[in-house]
């Protein structure tokens, strides 16, 4: 239930942010800033993934850090890493995922922006005796919208939709695709002058 209001309310914002008239923002990108973001964010497919190679995953949200660099006043490349923790019940056990993530967002005009994102983490499989690594490979197509609410600090939210593969660590399990709403975020970036 709580991942339902989650995703909600990244739906609302992006709503708003989308129907927002320009003048909202106090001005665009431009060409050649470096800048930091943090957002955080829920890993539905992730989550799925999980459940339908172990089952009984709890849902569960993701912080990550980001690198970003603008290539234009419309284009943005992206950099994170992040981590997230991921609950299998039963039995009731526990791992932390470290990631990366590469993307771009394309700004379609000063607030809506559409991107993709390539995202690889890997947990130590502590559901099992042996200690293999479980891996999760995911590419999102994003939609979302930023608001620069200073010349260089925005916040924004974003909803994405792709493919994920989770390869279990264990001897005897395959891999799991999964194709869906791979995660939906906020966020603020802080972009340097």
């Amino acid at each position: 239930m709580k991942k339902l209001t989650f995703l909600s309310t990244v739906f609302a914002l992006l709503a708003a942010l989308l129907v927002s008239t320009p003048s909202f923002a106090k001005g665009p990108l431009s060409e050649g800033k470096f800048g930091v973001g943090a957002s955080f964010a829920s890993s539905s497919l992730v989550d799925q993934a999980i459940n339908d190679g172990r089952g009984g995953a709890t849902p569960s949200f993701a912080p990550r850090a980001q690198f970003l660099y603008t290539l234009s006043d419309q284009l943005q490349l992206d950099l994170g890493v992040g981590f997230q923790t991921i609950s299998v019940d039963p039995p009731d056990e526990s791992a932390t995922a470290f990631g990366i993530n590469v993307g771009g967002k394309y700004f379609l005009s000063t607030v809506p922006f559409v991107g993709v994102e390539f995202s690889y983490s890997s947990a130590d499989d502590s559901y099992s005796e042996n200690s293999e690594t479980d891996t999760f490979l995911m590419i999102s197509a994003l939609l979302g919208g930023q608001v620069m609410i200073e010349n260089n600090l925005g916040v924004y939210g974003q909803v994405g939709f792709g493919y994920g593969k989770y390869s279990d660590g264990r001897e005897d399990a395959g891999d799991v695709s999964v194709l869906g709403f791979t995660t939906a975020a906020v966020g603020a970036s802080f972009y340097f002058n």
